[in-house]
């Protein structure tokens, strides 16, 4: 069977992406990475901007967007990675004559056509934007997202930010499904808690659910190019929520904050240290 990989060019991607070759060798016939986006000058950003959202919103985004700047919040979030993760380089885990495709996006007509000429059996997504129903069509057997979030409850952005935000750290993990026009919402392969403690916060969280979902990701791949069957479940999308890039002001930063610095996480960790992690279904952990 032949695997072809849809993934970015953020050092998550990369890490995520080194795990499923390690674990898939040879048969990893080709990769779509998607490139960064060229930037826009003010005046088109504001257009945009204007376009997409309300006045009000508009308005909330331009001060989150500034103020994160100043607090340097994606920085410090880069760096974590980069120490949680290690350094990776591409030329170690990518062979030299494996095909690559370089698009803007993965649903373009370069990435389709290239992945047509593959005939992948199976397709194994991560950290791109959403992926369309022609692409999702191009998988043999199926094609399956890496979410790092626990799905169906939290679902979209942000995913190792919000459970604790909610005091609920024992809801930090990922999710492994079936890539489906619904947001985070396929048949799930497998899911994986991370354990959360009382000196991590959402920068950590993330960097461990990047870690843990890529041990997953790699397990439920290689059983599945074995030709193994791995037990779905469907998605009762009737619970949890979808949370969307908006929903984010610098007002939930700062909160968290403050409750991380005054000890909240502390004491809701004491409350729930005796119970096991809701998730593991690989045994797969995040150290």
């Amino acid at each position: 069977m032949k695997a072809l990989i849809i993934t970015a060019e953020g050092i998550e991607q990369q890490y995520v992406t080194q795990q499923l070759m390690a674990a898939l060798g040879d048969q990893v016939c080709g990769i779509v990475v998607e490139q960064h986006k060229k930037k826009r000058s003010v005046l088109a950003s504001l257009k945009h901007g204007m376009k997409r959202y309300n006045p009000l919103v508009f308005c909330e985004r331009i001060i989150t967007k500034s103020l994160r700047s100043l607090m340097r919040i994606d920085h410090k979030q880069l760096s974590i990675l980069k120490s949680y993760l290690g350094s990776i380089n591409k030329e170690d885990y990518i062979p030299t004559d494996l095909p690559v495709c370089t698009p803007y996006s993965a649903n373009s007509a370069e990435s389709i056509a290239f992945i047509k000429e593959l005939a992948p059996d199976y397709i194994f997504v991560y950290g791109t934007g959403i992926i369309k129903q022609q692409v999702i069509s191009l998988a043999k057997s199926s094609i399956l997202n890496l979410h790092t979030g626990i799905s169906p409850y939290y679902r979209g952005c942000s995913c190792a930010f919000w459970p604790l935000y909610n005091r609920e750290p024992h809801m930090v993990g990922a999710t492994v499904h079936q890539c489906s026009l619904e947001v985070d919402g396929g048949d799930i392969y497998g899911r994986a808690s991370v354990k959360i403690t009382a000196q991590d916060d959402h920068h950590t969280a993330f960097a461990k659910s990047v870690k843990v979902g890529a041990g997953l990701y790699a397990a439920v791949a290689k059983k599945l190019l074995q030709g193994e069957a791995v037990k779905t479940i469907r998605q009762d999308m009737s619970i949890g929520k979808e949370y969307q890039f908006k929903h984010r002001t610098i007002l939930h930063d700062i909160k968290l904050l403050a409750y991380i610095f005054r000890g909240g996480l502390q004491k809701t960790l004491r409350g729930i240290e005796h119970k096991p992690l809701p998730f593991n279904d690989f045994n797969i952990s995040e150290e």
